[in-house]
C-alpha cells in the first residue's frame, strides 16, 4: 500500500565532526597544556560551587580540597 504523505519542509543533515583526539603523551604540547592547567586549578582550590534548586543556591558544610 502506498500513499503520498504531505511535506512540511526540506531538512539537511549537517557533516557530523567530532573533535580530534588526542594522545596527551608525555612530553606532548597537549600534556604540557593539561598539566598547566591542573596546577593552576590546584591554585585555586577549594572551589565553592553551589547546587541551585528551584532557583536557591544550596551549599553543603564540608568542602573538597
Amino acid at each position: 500500500m502506498s500513499y503520498n504523505a504531505a511535506q512540511l519542509g526540506s531538512f539537511r543533515i549537517p557533516q557530523i565532526e567530532n573533535e580530534p583526539m588526542r594522545s596527551y603523551a608525555p612530553g606532548s604540547a597537549e600534556r604540557k597544556r593539561l598539566d598547566d592547567a591542573i596546577a593552576k586549578m590546584k591554585k585555586d582550590l577549594p572551589f565553592d560551587v553551589p547546587c541551585v534548586i528551584n532557583g536557591q543556591e544550596v551549599r553543603s558544610a564540608p568542602t573538597f580540597t
